[in-house]
């Protein structure tokens, strides 16, 4: 992807954060062996990198594997709340309160289907 003589610019340093923190919060959870590791370090790279919908075709496109391996990849059980327990453990250190953010981005919003709006009527 990029010539070596520029794994030392300050472009990449940002990304080497990444993948050691995501690898030193994957070497906490159990059960999983280096390949794997590495593979999903670099899964959630991607996804960090690409700037339009992931799939497994545009992972097949931008990355190192297949389709087929991303699919199997995936396939296997992964606790994703442990991961990223231990990613804000890591991060954060172990404070007594933490809290969980979902982006609800996905719901659809437009007209009957928002939650509270629609029509409307009069009380009287």
């Amino acid at each position: 992807m990029f010539s070596g003589k520029h794994k030392n610019t300050a472009f990449f340093s940002p990304l080497n954060q990444f993948s050691n923190v995501c690898q030193m919060a994957l070497k906490a959870i159990p059960g999983f062996n280096k390949a794997f590791k590495n593979f999903l370090t670099n899964t959630l790279l991607m996804f960090a990198l690409l700037p339009r919908k992931v799939n497994f075709t545009q992972l097949e496109i931008y990355g190192n594997h297949c389709e087929k391996t991303y699919r199997s990849g995936f396939s296997k059980r992964f606790e994703w709340v442990d991961f990223n327990l231990e990613l804000s453990s890591h991060l954060f250190g172990e404070g007594d309160r933490k809290a969980i953010a979902i982006d609800p981005s996905y719901i659809s919003k437009s007209g009957r289907h928002t939650q509270g709006v629609g029509l409307r009527r009069l009380i009287c």
